[in-house]
C-alpha cells in the first residue's frame, strides 16, 4: 500500500484503546476511544458536517435521542419518549415547557383549553 493508491479491506480494522483514526495534514480530525469514552474531535478550521437524509442520534440500545429528517422535522427526545418536535406550522411541545426569564410573543394568539375554548391575543 502506499500513499498513491487506495486501501481496500474485506473484514474489520481494530484500533486499540487511545489508538486514532486521523484524517487531513495537520491531524485536524481523529476519531478514538481512550478507554472510558469515545470521541469524534475536529480540531481544523472549518465545520464538521454529518450529511444524510436521516440523522439519528440513539442510546447504544437503539432508543431514539435526537432524529432529523431532510427537509422536515427534528424531534428530541427524553428517555424514548418525543418532548419537542418542529413541524411545517412550528414546534409540538409534549409535556411541561418551562420558560427561564422573559418571553416576548407579539401578535400572536395563545390558545387554552381542549377546544380552544380560551385565547389571550396581543397584537401590539
Amino acid at each position: 500500500m502506499s500513499d498513491a493508491g487506495t486501501a481496500t479491506f474485506n473484514h474489520d480494522i481494530k484500533l486499540g484503546d487511545n489508538g486514532k483514526a486521523i484524517f487531513g495534514a495537520g491531524s485536524d480530525l481523529q476519531i478514538y476511544h481512550d478507554g472510558g469514552n469515545s470521541f469524534i474531535d475536529d480540531a481544523g478550521t472549518g465545520n464538521l458536517f454529518i450529511r444524510s437524509n436521516l440523522v439519528q442520534i440513539r442510546k447504544y440500545t437503539g432508543e431514539d435521542m435526537i432524529t432529523a429528517l431532510e427537509d422536515g422535522a427534528v424531534t428530541l427526545y427524553h428517555n424514548g419518549s418525543a418532548k419537542l418536535a418542529t413541524n411545517s406550522g412550528g414546534v409540538t411541545v409534549t409535556g411541561t415547557a418551562i420558560l427561564g426569564g422573559a418571553s416576548f410573543v407579539d401578535n400572536a394568539t395563545a390558545f387554552f383549553g381542549t377546544d380552544l375554548d380560551l385565547r389571550i391575543f396581543h397584537d401590539g
